[in-house]
């Protein structure tokens, strides 16, 4: 029965966590007194009350410092005293300094966020690791062709041939067409016949609908968000009917507008059931584009490899009743057929083949464009130390002052260190606006959409702090042994 009238134990022990051990006992002591009241008057709610004072007595005051208070943080906590001082005492160097920094890092960081963007390409895909594209090299007498396209059959007759191709699937590229909708006509931007498997390769987010048969149905079609408002407006568009060249079709499904880092934009995606295509079976049409999913992504060059076992079986028949030669014949005069497997994630930056779905960018830009940002970083940090070391004149007597009553040289290190840190990171802040107001022009120069690079998707803020403590530690470093270096004697005399 007296365990019962105890208080709450985790209560108690919150408090004795929480609370400074100069006021535990004293507050303690006036819960349990205000407990046994509350007892004493047969209160019902006691125990919850108790809780409730408890957090009442837990207030900035009497809490205890998450940082126990050592020689070591209270030397750093003086140190960027100083440094604030130093910059309100120096008002115009500072303002020089830091935004030289400031300058040198945005420009940095919208490098940055260039070359992340276009490193991102693809790479958001479920299995984009495992996620590869068709491509051949073809030689018809003189005619020598890199296409980014392959030839109707291929998916179907590859994924069976070769186990270790899990799944494939097909794009066949129609542009931008008129759609109708009722009476009333659209450009479609960027449209595709596709297979129903596509909706495995590729998860594409579903905004609204069912992917489910919405590509097996010969008069499915499923579309992006903007088209969808575009087409429909405010409408329900699920269900809603449109035609192209003469065919009708209902919307299945709404999915996401793709993302800026993907190497297509298909705004509209009708069911391939309902393209009548004459050459569905000719190897020797290179329309489609062919996605294949593989077990591991080590294996595409062993895969690439073995395509070769199966061209005569394919190619050879339909050569012989076109050009009236065998297989061999073909081989002999020159010509040849190859197709190969390039990872999806490379298709951005390392593909420049004749009809790519847009156009790609370029690895060497890549190269140049960080070359000159980090040219750009490497100036602002010269910059940022010669002007700390030329005002070493105007710190000498600090120095020697602090040298002749004792301070030793390393405490004078972590001072003038601690003066670049501070500079840095007002320095980042600064940055950080003037990023902000370059990200349009930046958007408009390279036709993206990049919204928030920093904190949204491309997450570049870790990467830009960790760069900044950095510049700020190897920008100090000189400048606080040369002032650390000086002689008392020689300074105060």
């Amino acid at each position: 029965m007296e365990l019962l009238r105890r208080p709450p134990r985790y209560a108690d022990l919150l408090l004795e966590w929480l609370c400074r051990e100069e006021l535990h006992e004293e507050i303690q002591g006036d819960l349990h007194q205000y407990y046994a009241r509350l007892l004493r008057e047969q209160d019902r709610w006691s125990g919850i009350k108790y809780w409730y004072h408890t957090f009442q007595f837990l207030r900035p005051y009497a809490l205890k410092p998450i940082v126990k208070n050592s020689n070591f943080t209270s030397m750093m906590r003086l140190n960027f005293l100083v440094a604030y001082r130093n910059i309100m005492n120096h008002k115009f160097y500072a303002f020089i300094n830091i935004l030289g920094l400031a300058l040198g890092l945005a420009v940095c960081m919208l490098i940055g966020t260039y070359i992340k963007h276009e490193l991102s390409y693809d790479r958001h895909w479920e299995n984009s690791d495992r996620l590869f594209r068709a491509v051949g090299e073809l030689k018809f007498e003189d005619n020598y062709l890199e296409l980014s396209a392959t030839p109707a059959p291929m998916a179907a007759s590859f994924e069976k041939d070769f186990p270790r191709i899990l799944k494939a699937a097909r794009f066949r590229d129609i542009g931008s067409r008129l759609v109708q909708v009722g009476d009333r006509f659209y450009q479609e931007p960027q449209m595709s016949y596709a297979d129903p498997e596509v909706l495995e390769l590729f998860n594409l987010e579903l905004l609204d609908g069912s992917f489910d048969d919405a590509l097996s149905d010969p008069a499915g079609a499923i579309i992006a968000a903007s088209s969808a408002k575009r087409l429909f407006g405010s409408a329900d568009p699920i269900g809603q009917r449109f035609e192209h060249a003469g065919t009708p079709y209902s919307v299945k499904a709404v999915y996401a507008d793709l993302p800026d880092a993907t190497h297509f934009h298909y705004t509209m995606m009708l069911s391939m059931e309902s393209f009548n295509d004459p050459g569905r079976t000719v190897w020797l049409s290179n329309n489609y584009r062919t996605y294949f999913l593989l077990d591991t992504p080590e294996d595409y060059e062993a895969v690439s490899a073995s395509f070769k076992d199966v061209y005569q079986r394919y190619f050879g028949p339909q050569i012989e009743a076109i050009a009236g030669a065998s297989w061999d014949q073909f081989m002999a005069s020159g010509s040849f057929v190859n197709y190969y497997l390039q990872p999806v994630e490379d298709i951005h930056l390392h593909s420049d083949l004749q009809y790519e779905i847009e156009a790609n960018g370029n690895f060497q830009y890549i190269l140049i464009f960080g070359a000159a940002g980090l040219f750009v970083l490497i100036i602002a940090a010269i910059n940022f130390m010669n002007i700390s070391t030329a005002r070493s004149s105007t710190r000498a007597k600090e120095v020697g002052i602090k040298k002749v009553v004792g301070s030793p040289k390393s405490q004078l290190v972590y001072q003038f260190i601690s003066e670049s840190l501070l500079n840095s990171l007002l320095a980042l802040v600064i940055a950080i606006g003037l990023f902000y107001l370059g990200l349009p022009t930046l958007n408009d120069l390279t036709n993206k959409t990049i919204v928030d690079p920093l904190f949204g998707e491309l997450n570049l803020f870790p990467t830009v702090l960790i760069a900044t403590v950095v510049v700020g530690l190897l920008a100090g470093v000189y400048p606080a042994f040369f002032l650390a270096g000086f002689a008392p004697l020689k300074v105060l005399k």
